[in-house]
């Protein structure tokens, strides 16, 4: 049976990024390395860059804005269709005057984790999120929190997690842990756009 060059040379890619990707792995956890302080810019792009990694694995296309000018740092197309005009944070944050009513997604990380699959991220309505802030915290315009997330905001924002999906081998149970988890994305998103219909709903009421 004759193999296309194509079909070979797509398997060569894929094992030599397998490879590289292992490589890079071991050199971020390997012991003794030393570690720069990270300027706040610095920071920002390590931010974008991870959340932008998670998002393309859990089905989302992610673009950049030519101009940024209401507050979006990136626009998400969702596994659904939809499309969220997005700022990105590395800590949970609401600002009713630079964020407020402008429809802005808020995408900030949750606390530190010690798996393979990275922190948790959350992509939430800032409006919604800054009602749930106002009700907890009183009447401040922002407020912003980086410690480990108390159980009242876990709960809170247990239904816009977006969670890394699992690296295992090929097999049949590994294609059905995906199927499952691509499910699970749909139904998450399905939970947020009806969380966000009700709150607007009740805005124009």
């Amino acid at each position: 049976m004759t193999t296309h060059p194509e079909f070979r040379f797509a398997k060569v890619v894929k094992h030599h990024f397998e490879a590289v990707c292992k490589f890079i792995q071991q050199v971020v956890q390997m012991p003794g390395l030393p570690m720069k302080d990270l300027t706040s810019n610095e920071i920002e792009a390590a931010n974008r860059a991870e959340a932008t990694a998670l998002l393309i694995r859990t089905g989302y296309r992610v673009f950049s804005p030519e101009a940024a000018c209401y507050g979006e740092d990136m626009i998400l197309r969702t596994p659904s269709g939809e499309l969220r005009s997005v700022q990105v944070k590395g800590r949970a944050t609401v600002d009713l005057n630079r964020y407020g009513k402008k429809a802005l997604w808020m995408l900030f990380p949750g606390g530190r984790s010690n798996s393979e699959a990275g922190r948790n991220w959350f992509l939430v309505p800032h409006d919604l999120f800054y009602e749930w802030v106002k009700e907890k915290h009183g009447h401040t315009p922002k407020w912003s929190d980086a410690r480990n997330f108390p159980k009242q905001l876990s709960a809170f924002l247990h239904d816009f997690a977006i969670s890394a999906p699992t690296n295992r081998r090929n097999s049949a149970k590994h294609h059905e842990s995906i199927n499952a988890s691509d499910n699970s994305s749909l139904r998450s998103h399905r939970r947020q756009s009806r969380v966000q219909d009700t709150f607007d709903r009740t805005k124009t009421r």
